[in-house]
């Protein structure tokens, strides 16, 4: 699980280390693809042993933090990408309720309520990937 380690180098020094912004995109997008690839096992393994991969150690051990960093800086466009990513790596068939995806469902909550009124982005890829969310949310949130 440490390759899906996300850094938690402050800005200050990633603006200043010319690789560093390079280096943490890197393990965003590896921490995000192991999350997919332990979501594709879901016809494979129980469920819960796939939430307890991909949730519960790939996304809030490793990538909560990185993104609730994201949204206090103002960063929506990434965020929304990356969250977009997340959701649509839950399998389809998993609409009986969040059943173990209630942290990546409530975060996602959170980003799409302080984005109301526009704060999200105004690219056509950030109302894709809030579009993204919201479809998500509309099909597995029903027990939260």
């Amino acid at each position: 699980m440490d390759l899906a380690a996300v850094p938690m180098w402050p800005q200050k020094c990633k603006r200043s280390v010319g690789l560093s912004a390079g280096f943490v995109g890197h393990a965003v997008r590896r921490a995000v693809h192991m999350f997919a690839g332990a979501m594709s096992f879901s016809r494979l393994m129980e469920r819960e042993a796939v939430v307890r991969l991909a949730v519960e150690e790939i996304f809030a051990k490793r990538l909560l933090s990185f993104m609730k960093t994201l949204r206090q800086e103002g960063d929506a466009e990434a965020l929304s990408c990356i969250a977009a990513q997340l959701c649509n790596a839950v399998p389809l068939d998993w609409t009986e309720g969040p059943g173990g995806l209630e942290s990546l469902v409530s975060f996602v909550k959170e980003c799409l309520e302080g984005w109301e009124g526009g704060a999200g982005g105004d690219t056509a890829a950030a109302r894709k990937n809030m579009e993204d969310m919201r479809r998500f949310l509309a099909r597995v949130d029903g027990a939260v």
